[in-house]
């Protein structure tokens, strides 16, 4: 455009475009109704016109005089390649490159082979950035509500065994069969070459309320043993062969329930499959080792508190 020409003849860039646009895509002048119906009325070059760029030639404009200014005293008119939109985010202008995932490889590793990808192009130019969007920052927004909420759901298992055992110690000793759990957990998805996605996060999350069960039946058990009279070792070993039996009954029937959603049966299965996994795994490496775990440990902490005893 020929902005000092176009300056000294009171005429805007925006009433160029604005000329040219209503020649080609056309400007809304009225609604037709008839009945209930409405159609909008536009104006515009007839179809043979829209063919070429000649048109622009023929085209007039208004100045504030009333003066018929042709356009092509405003314009220099040269035909070239260019986006047919611009997006903008934040009045910086954007290009968006999407990709569509075939589901034969998880999301984080297609991300960081693009990644790599775009590295290996050499350091972007000044003025650009490059960010990678989507359902990759959406994913990451969500892991970090789900790992507060992983977070949140400890605490909230740590206080209500505070106040059911009316100690401090106790449930801390309970909450040691946690970390084992993420043993199975990944080895179950390793195994079965299952992405860690929202929906295994959320099985981890299940996780805390399941895993912990089996050690708050050992150690309630331990302290009613002790209370009958019982000595330290003879409870520990009287109720960890006592409840043996209910913890295994308890852990096997809840594992074959799982088992037809973590082979992936169904319709819908593969939405589901990565939670059952996750829960199968991390429920039986708990179990196995919450069996042995927690009657030792629990040996231990009340030896020494009897020994600090006065």
């Amino acid at each position: 455009m020929k902005h000092e020409e176009a300056a000294g003849l009171g005429i805007s860039p925006l009433a160029v475009a604005a000329t040219v646009r209503a020649a080609y895509k056309g400007v809304e002048v009225s609604r037709y109704r008839q009945g209930d119906d409405t159609w909008d009325v536009f104006v515009r070059l007839r179809d043979e016109d829209r063919r070429s760029l000649g048109s622009v030639d023929g085209l007039f404009l208004l100045n504030p005089a009333g003066t018929r200014v042709p356009l092509e005293n405003l314009v220099d008119r040269e035909e070239d390649s260019g986006p047919v939109s611009v997006e903008r985010s934040n009045k910086v202008r954007l290009v968006k490159v999407t990709a569509s995932l075939t589901g034969e490889r998880p999301l984080d590793r297609v991300v960081a082979d693009v990644r790599r990808g775009i590295e290996a192009l050499g350091p972007v130019p000044p003025g650009l950035k490059v960010a990678v969007t989507g359902t990759r920052s959406q994913m990451a927004d969500t892991f970090r509500q789900l790992s507060l909420a992983l977070l949140l759901g400890m605490g909230l298992v740590y206080v209500v065994m505070a106040a059911q055992f009316e100690s401090l110690l106790h449930p801390f000793i309970v909450m040691f069969s946690i970390p084992f759990a993420a043993i199975g957990l990944v080895a179950a998805l390793l195994v079965t070459r299952t992405a860690f996605s929202m929906v295994a996060f959320i099985g981890a999350i299940l996780l805390v309320g399941y895993v912990v069960n089996n050690a708050i039946l050992l150690i309630d058990y331990f302290n009613v043993l002790r209370r009958s009279g019982l000595p330290l070792d003879k409870a520990v070993i009287i109720g960890s062969r006592t409840r043996l039996k209910p913890i295994l009954m308890s852990t096997i029937t809840t594992i074959l329930g799982l088992l037809p959603m973590a082979l992936g049966i169904g319709t819908g299965s593969e939405l589901r499959a990565p939670m059952a996994r996750a829960v199968f795994g991390g429920l039986a490496s708990s179990t196995l080792i919450t069996l042995v775990l927690i009657p030792v440990l629990y040996r231990l902490v009340e030896s020494r508190r009897k020994v600090k005893t006065p």
